[in-house]
């Protein structure tokens, strides 16, 4: 199977075509531009990059176990965050998401996309409140919230899925029946043994 060609990274997205034909104002994504950022990514297996906004865009080739740097790997991360308890704290940047691509020009090309998206969704959507890492882990994870939606996607399919309260699903002729089934509503037979003895 053949490597995709830049053409065909490009329309891989509807909607997207026009905003990477170019990789910044006046910088064209031309094969020789993503040729020379790929060679310059590739002198270290891991390099990271910080925005204004707190973010940041870890991009990571390693090494397999055949010693060929075949992914390339873009892993965007949240502001710096405060983690553990007691003497043991850590100051890191908790995961919001990652991809991995090809480890060639076009998959850089794909990375760099991912990564953008992901930061306008940071900073259009902001973060999941529902779900988090415990204050122990290390590294921390956070979850982007889905586009449009409340939560992150995995808090919106549990939502969809989890099935209504057990009350919720009674009806009230159910829960009077209920409360006098309960031991709460009945009497007990002692009770009703004295209520005999005192009436003979």
């Amino acid at each position: 199977m053949t490597a995709p060609i830049l053409q065909d990274v490009l329309a891989a997205v509807p909607g997207q075509q026009l905003e990477m034909t170019e990789l910044a104002p006046g910088v064209p994504a031309s094969k020789e531009n993503l040729a020379t950022l790929w060679a310059h990514v590739q002198k270290n297996e891991g390099v990271k990059y910080t925005f204004p906004n707190g973010c940041a865009v870890y991009l990571t080739s390693p090494n397999s176990i055949h010693r060929t740097r075949v992914d390339l790997r873009a892993e965007v991360l949240g502001p710096i965050v405060t983690t553990g308890s007691g003497e043991i704290r850590c100051h890191t940047r908790p995961r919001l998401c990652i991809e991995t691509h090809k480890n060639t020009p076009e998959g850089l090309l794909q990375c760099f996309r991912f990564a953008k998206q992901s930061l306008r969704q940071y900073n259009e959507q902001g973060l999941c409140s529902n779900c988090r890492s415990e204050d122990m882990v290390i590294p921390p994870w956070r979850k982007l919230k889905a586009v449009g939606m409340p939560y992150c996607a995995d808090c919106m399919i549990v939502a969809i899925m989890s099935p209504p309260e057990a009350d919720a699903l009674q009806t009230p002729a159910k829960r009077t029946r209920r409360s006098r089934d309960s031991p709460s509503g009945r009497r007990s037979p002692d009770a009703s043994q004295r209520t005999r003895r005192s009436r003979d």
